[in-house]
């Protein structure tokens, strides 16, 4: 298990998007074009913080 952990702690995803944001610009656009205003968002990837979802209006629920 740690050999994994070891593979996915060498990348900064994060810095990636920050130094090439084209990718999250467009998610977070079909983002807000097709969630509806209410509802329930599953997302179980592993950053809690850093996410999308965390960009929508505070309308969203």
């Amino acid at each position: 298990m740690s050999n994994i952990i070891d593979y996915y702690s060498s990348f900064d995803e994060w810095g990636r998007l920050d130094r090439e944001p084209l990718e999250f610009i467009i998610n977070l656009h079909y983002i807000k074009k097709y969630m509806p205003s209410t509802g329930k968002i599953l997302d179980n990837g592993q950053d809690l913080v850093n996410t999308p979802w965390n960009w929508l209006s505070s309308d969203t629920k």
